[in-house]
């Protein structure tokens, strides 16, 4: 008797666990699939995340880019109007001493800038009788200036013109340095010119102009030249006292080394005539 109930029992054991195994293998499947298909998913979305990424940085560096564009545009025109406007509502017809400091500063400037050197010079002269110690703002206009006159030696190579204008401020301000320089310089190359040429007498004028106002190498330099040139065109003329008289002349110039060697060696052959 229990023979034959312990095999139905056994049976429904048997069932009920296959029934469980085929269970839990169909389960297995869906959630193996169902990871699957996440895992799909984040790779799908990894993949278009750098996409969209790199779409917008395009277009934020598009925006930046465009936004500087403006940023420049902006700035030119407002330099083009500031440019264009009046520099100020100064009255000129008022002597120089009669101006407010805000005026004379304005004045010295647009005078400067328009290149009207007689103007300037007389708004110069003002400036450093009311500030002989010296005031930067008036300082930086005047520089600006003086930059400006030298390009008409440095650049546009005319040194006639640089001398004109250094000479329009010095006579007004002759003791302001930058103008005074400008002068010595330009009357330097005129006088390399005119030697250059062999016109003598007009090196020599320059060298001496130049001398006057102070003394610099570059005008005892290109004197000594001068007379170097002189001394040996004499001595080939056999002037020997014209040839001494030159060398007394220029002896005693503080000149450049090799001027001195030329020189001295001039010395030695008029001794021995």
């Amino acid at each position: 008797m229990k023979k034959y109930i312990f095999i139905p029992l056994l049976a429904l054991i048997i069932l009920t666990g296959w029934s469980f195994g085929i269970w839990q293998k169909n389960n297995v499947q869906k959630n193996t699939q169902s990871n699957t298909q996440i895992v799909e998913k984040q790779e799908e979305k990894k993949q278009k995340a750098p996409t969209s990424s790199k779409s917008e940085k395009i277009k934020k560096k598009s925006l930046d880019i465009e936004k500087a564009e403006k940023l420049v545009k902006k700035e030119d025109e407002a330099k083009k109007v500031s440019e264009e406007a009046p520099l100020s509502t100064v009255d000129f017809s008022k002597a120089p001493k009669d101006l407010i400091r805000e005026d004379l500063l304005v004045a010295l400037q647009e005078t400067g800038k328009k290149e009207q050197y007689e103007k300037f010079a007389e708004y110069l002269a003002e400036v450093y009788v009311r500030y002989p110690q010296g005031d930067k703002e008036f300082v930086k206009i005047e520089s600006e200036t003086y930059v400006r006159a030298s390009d008409y030696l440095d650049k546009e190579k005319n040194a006639q013109k640089a001398l004109d204008t250094a000479d329009t401020v010095f006579k007004k301000v002759p003791f302001g340095w930058r103008f005074k320089y400008l002068k010595v310089r330009a009357m330097e190359s005129l006088g390399r010119t005119a030697f250059t040429k062999g016109d003598l007498a007009k090196a020599e004028d320059y060298a001496k102009n130049m001398l006057r106002i102070e003394y610099r190498p570059e005008g005892a330099n290109l004197l000594a030249d001068v007379f170097i040139k002189k001394i040996e065109t004499a001595l080939k003329q056999e002037d020997i006292s014209g040839a001494r008289e030159y060398y007394e002349e220029i002896k005693d110039y503080e000149v450049s080394p090799d001027r001195k060697t030329q020189l001295d060696a001039l010395a030695v052959k008029l001794q021995k005539k």
